[in-house]
């Protein structure tokens, strides 16, 4: 029986190790973060976890998302990581530009990682499941 696909990747595709471990760290970090800080916009929170869930999982399974996940790894890890700076320096100037607090865009942040933590864990646990049932 064919496992169901919920992101870019197929079911049968393990999570790597190092992918496994940057998760935890990520989600060590966000969940800290969240914790050690005066104030929370859990609306935000909220949002982020629910966007990036889904631009992550469902989403990526999708026709654009599947083009765009096969971009992402055609540019390698150091465009990956240019990217990624350059997505944050653009979030910021227009987070800057609309008068966000940044409250509000940490924990848009942290809700966003924790959302894809979320996807990386259900990945993991339906890889396992699905080499187990085989």
């Amino acid at each position: 029986m064919a496992a169901t696909i919920t992101s870019g990747r197929a079911a049968d595709e393990t999570p790597t190790r190092r992918r496994v471990a940057f998760a935890v760290a990520l989600a060590a970090w966000a969940i800290w973060k969240l914790g050690t800080a005066e104030t929370v916009v859990w609306g935000a929170v909220a949002v982020g976890f629910v966007g990036f869930s889904i631009a992550t999982g469902p989403a990526a399974a999708t026709s654009i998302g599947s083009r765009i996940g096969a971009w992402v790894r055609a540019i390698g890890e150091t465009g990956r990581a240019a990217t990624i700076v350059a997505f944050v320096f653009f979030v910021s100037a227009v987070l800057v530009s609309l008068h966000v607090s940044t409250t509000t865009g940490i924990s848009f942040a942290c809700g966003g990682v924790l959302g894809t933590i979320a996807v990386v864990a259900v990945e993991t646990g339906r890889s396992h499941f699905v080499t187990a049932s085989d």
